[in-house]
């Protein structure tokens, strides 16, 4: 980009770079979340799903687990939000970038202007992947409420 001042440059590398990070992230995330879901379908398959909580007396494992595993499945659905919420702002980056710095939302106002509103879309993406991140701890932490409820309870 031959019209962008030494200051743009900066700002337009920073905002390529987190971009970048983005795509990383998310397949990190991606691993970190199959692996909370494979250690659910595990415990599923241990000591029954969220649809076989009345068949336990009160004071069981199975029901205890499967409490636990009401909770962690509650956040499935905010994560799954969280990332579509990334995915379109990822979209919305990519759309916005590709006719750079003459097409697209962001054409208009100074350079500077037009950077930071790219920025601002990728940094959102980022916050949105941030929070899914959040949730899947979370629920890591209803898992190792199991483990030792499960010691507690043998």
């Amino acid at each position: 980009m031959h019209i962008l001042t030494p200051e743009e440059k900066k700002q337009y590398d920073a905002m390529l770079e987190l971009k970048k990070e983005n795509k990383e992230g998310l397949k990190v995330f991606r691993t970190d979340y199959n692996k909370l879901k494979s250690s659910v379908k595990a415990l599923e398959k241990k000591y029954g799903t969220t649809g076989d909580f009345k068949n336990y007396e009160q004071g069981s494992k199975n029901k205890f687990v499967i409490s636990q595993l009401y909770k962690i499945e509650n956040k499935y659905r905010h994560i799954e939000h969280k990332i579509s919420i990334f995915k379109a702002r990822q979209r919305d980056f990519s759309k916005s970038w590709v006719g750079f710095p003459f097409k697209g939302r962001y054409s208009q106002g100074t350079m500077s202007n037009r950077i930071a509103g790219l920025h601002n879309i990728i940094a959102s993406a980022r916050s949105n992947l941030a929070d899914a991140y959040h949730d899947i701890s979370i629920a890591n932490k209803y898992l190792k409420e199991i483990l030792q409820g499960l010691k507690w309870r043998t």
